[in-house]
């Protein structure tokens, strides 16, 4: 174990260095050659009183990479610096702390201004503290919030919580906001339950346009889940099938090709009663941004 001289000596060593190659080469050998406690020492030693982002994100970086333990006392002042690429170090390992980091990083998002806040947020993915779920669900819910933290906390949601939150999805078709809209519909495919296809159609009927801006575009995403909900059988498929045929014009040519991959008969010559549709739901839910990621 490190005493508090040789830690000292330590953070004066690694202040002297002026290139991030040196430092690099620094903090390689230091938690290489380190026992655990001397080394969650150093780190907390390091840290403390550093300012610039790229040297704590080194710190962060190497430490990590060696295995080091950080306590939280020392990650939770780091959740204050409005710096994207230190909360993007910073924030996963305040979350795999467990419930405690957690809660440090969902308290700390109120302190940042709309733009940062994504940043923490996107850590929360891989935590599971219910505090921090219905904190999660009422950012993603408010209309008032800004775009970009609602739809990562969504994101997150679905990482956490999967089909549990299907009535919550569904609920976010009806979002003031068209991306909102999108990416709940994102959420359904990707982990939702595919008992919501009555819901699904009503959203689809309810577009003004079948072709938009997001890829895949939001027709692509409820065409999916509803091919997975309904299948062939069911009396539903037949109103899809009608819809997409009539509507077809507004369809872009990547859509198309899309539909001609995963169901090439609801474009095809055969009357609706006769289109059979055998979607590769595993697939399907692969293709999804969620599945990709």
């Amino acid at each position: 174990m490190l005493v508090t001289q040789d830690l000292d000596q330590v953070r004066q060593r690694f202040l002297a260095l002026k290139s991030s190659r040196l430092r690099d080469q620094f903090l390689s050998d230091l938690f290489a050659h380190g026992d655990p406690v001397s080394s969650t020492q150093a780190v907390g030693q390091l840290l403390r009183g550093e300012q610039r982002p790229s040297v704590l994100v080194a710190i962060l970086k190497h430490a990590r990479s060696a295995g080091v333990k950080i306590p939280l006392s020392d990650v939770a002042p780091l959740l204050e610096v409005a710096n994207s690429d230190v909360l993007r170090a910073t924030s996963p390992i305040a979350v795999a702390l467990g419930p405690a980091g957690e809660q440090a990083v969902i308290e700390a998002v109120g302190r940042h201004r709309p733009s940062i806040q994504p940043y923490l947020l996107a850590a929360l993915r891989h935590g599971s503290d219910p505090r921090v779920t219905e904190e999660l669900r009422r950012i993603a819910a408010d209309s008032r919030q800004s775009r970009d933290p609602r739809i990562v906390a969504m994101r997150a949601l679905a990482r956490r919580e999967g089909a549990g939150l299907t009535e919550f999805y569904v609920s976010l078709l009806t979002d003031p906001k068209a991306d909102i809209q999108n990416v709940a519909m994102t959420c359904l495919l990707s982990v939702g339950a595919m008992d919501r296809g009555r819901e699904v159609l009503a959203w689809l009927k309810r577009q003004k346009r079948l072709n938009d801006q997001y890829l895949p575009t939001g027709f692509r995403l409820a065409v999916a889940y509803l091919m997975c909900a309904f299948g062939s059988e069911h009396q539903l498929m037949a109103e899809v099938v009608d819809l997409v045929r009539t509507r077809q014009q507004e369809l872009e040519l990547q859509d198309r090709d899309w539909l001609g991959r995963v169901a090439p008969d609801v474009l095809g010559p055969l009357a609706t009663a006769e289109v059979v549709v055998r979607a590769d739901c595993v697939q399907l839910r692969a293709e999804s941004p969620l599945g990709r990621t």
